[in-house]
């Protein structure tokens, strides 16, 4: 009767051959001789140990029980919208209810944080408008086109000094309007530059919104795509889409459409009336 190995048997016999015909290999190019009693075992030792100083630098990237329990939960700024230190995208087709619908965010934040809105991509009239809202509300209204002898690049100049200290900013929620007049969102190097400097200050703690237009031309599948470069999904923790809804009575509707997220996010749908109230 013959004795048939197990499978297990067959495959640790196949591994060790092949192990045995890679070291011959290798010690024939090296041009010494192999002993497999001997050789062996320190050529398997030797590999094991280079294999774990190449893998060292894993445990430099693995976060600990004590960092993970430093890190906190989310909280919400505004529900299913600005998650506090985040920085976030939100992008819609203009005139498709960003400012008016910000604006009211703002108000709603202002008995918490301390919120700055820098528009500039405004009307006079409609500056108006605003400054008197932000004044009644508790808001800040930056208005730096309209301010003699600046402009919003002297406003991205100042979030980069702010960046370059070692300050903390937690309790503030920046709102920009619109990307486009931070930085020419389709160079890259620039776009870069802006971005790098914005997460800097969101990782000290400030929450930025970033309001940003659509593409003029729709994709292929009728779909609407963000205007810039892909670094702005890419860097973003939030990239919110609006969609508006033109409705018989001059109202709108407009509903979120979350596409990058870090967090569980809802869509939600405010209504902007004929007289621009905000209804949620």
């Amino acid at each position: 009767m013959s004795f048939q190995p197990k499978t297990s048997e067959l495959k640790e016999q196949l591994m060790k051959d092949d192990f045995e015909r890679k070291a011959l290999i290798s010690v024939n190019r090296q041009g010494t001789t192999f002993t497999p009693d001997i050789d062996l075992m320190e050529l398997l030792n030797q590999q094991k140990l280079e294999r774990a100083v190449s893998m060292s630098w894993v445990k430099e990237f693995t976060m600990s029980d004590k960092e993970m329990d430093e890190i906190s939960e989310p909280v919400w700024a505004y529900k299913d919208l600005i998650i506090q230190g985040h920085l976030i995208a939100i992008v819609a087709q203009p005139n498709g209810g960003k400012t008016t619908i910000f604006e009211h965010v703002a108000t709603q934040l202002a008995s918490k944080y301390d919120v700055y809105y820098v528009n500039a991509d405004i009307s006079a009239a409609d500056a108006k408008r605003s400054y008197s809202s932000a004044k009644a509300s508790g808001w800040n209204l930056l208005l730096p086109d309209m301010k003699a002898g600046l402009s919003m690049s002297d406003v991205v100049e100042q979030l980069e000094y702010m960046n370059e200290l070692n300050e903390r900013y937690d309790n503030q929620i920046w709102i920009f309007d619109t990307l486009k007049k931070m930085v020419n969102i389709i160079q890259k190097s620039e776009s870069k530059r802006l971005l790098q400097s914005l997460r800097g200050l969101s990782s000290k703690g400030m929450t930025i919104v970033l309001l940003a237009h659509t593409n003029k031309r729709a994709e292929p599948d009728g779909s609407m795509m963000y205007e810039g470069t892909g670094d702005l999904r890419a860097d973003m923790d939030e990239l919110i889409y609006l969609h508006p809804l033109k409705n018989p009575d001059g109202s709108i509707t407009v509903s979120t459409e979350p596409d990058k997220v870090r967090g569980i996010f809802e869509p939600i749908t405010f209504e902007i009336t004929r007289e621009r109230a905000v209804i949620l």
